[in-house]
């Protein structure tokens, strides 16, 4: 397998995350670990994700929080979490639903984004079991592994902020500014939703994207299946993604 390398990567499969060799450190077939972005209350793709993950052999799965929010079964996709042994860390959204908070502390610019941020948190707040609640309390909010010889940095946001939206077209100077904040060899995050592989410096950056219903497709190097660039239109998507089905057993 290539390793990945700097810039802007073409979709492609590969069995595992393979990090780039001239860090001295990667992640081989046979210690294989599939990140995954928003889960969004849709326990379909996060079996389809689990699923891939498996058949590539995957034995370390990674969740990197918005569990809840724009699907409509925020409660199917904890024993999935859980029975799979998924290391999650949690964003501001399941900070929020554990402590009941009265907003999601999305942090949106667009009063359209912040309408439907408004509306499904509500409805998830009022849907999820206070019992997986208390579970998403319990979850930090960022983690760091050396995986063979790598410092992996897991985050949600950035490194910076926990809802900090960490676009693949920031200037060079916020890119670095946001690994400096870090140093690891390797960031792991998601928020924006839009997977991107970048070298800053001396680390690579990967926004591994987010799930959706169906068999999920591969990004350079990360498990995962993007939306459609806008926000508003994936959430839409990923909302009417959840209605057509019981949902799948752990």
């Amino acid at each position: 397998m290539r390793p990945v390398s700097s810039g802007r990567q073409k979709p492609a499969r590969t069995d595992v995350v393979i990090f780039d060799k001239k860090m001295g450190c990667d992640l081989r077939p046979l210690d294989p670990g599939h990140p995954l972005g928003g889960v969004y209350s849709n326990p379909w793709a996060l079996r389809a994700f689990i699923d891939d993950a498996r058949r590539n052999h995957a034995d370390r799965l990674y969740c990197l929080g918005d569990l809840g929010g724009y699907g409509t079964e925020p409660d199917a996709v904890w024993p999935l979490l859980t029975g799979n042994d998924i290391i999650c860390v949690a964003d501001n959204y399941d900070v929020a639903i554990a402590s009941g908070a009265e907003d999601c502390g999305c942090g949106y610019r667009d009063p359209r984004d912040q309408e439907y941020a408004e509306m499904m948190y509500d409805f998830t707040l009022r849907n999820t079991d206070r019992r997986f609640a208390a579970w998403m309390g319990t979850l930090r909010t960022e983690r760091r592994e050396k995986l063979d010889g790598c410092d992996v940095h897991f985050v949600h946001g950035s490194t910076t902020g926990l809802n900090d939206f960490w676009w693949e077209s920031l200037p060079e100077a916020e890119h670095r500014r946001r690994v400096e904040a870090s140093g690891a060899d390797v960031i792991v995050c998601t928020r924006s939703g839009l997977p991107w592989i970048r070298r800053v410096g001396e680390s690579l950056v990967v926004n591994v994207g987010v799930i959706v219903d169906g068999p999920p497709t591969t990004v350079t190097g990360v498990s995962a299946t993007p939306w459609s660039t806008s926000r508003t239109e994936s959430r839409e998507r990923g909302s009417s993604a959840c209605t057509t089905t019981s949902a799948p057993s752990p």
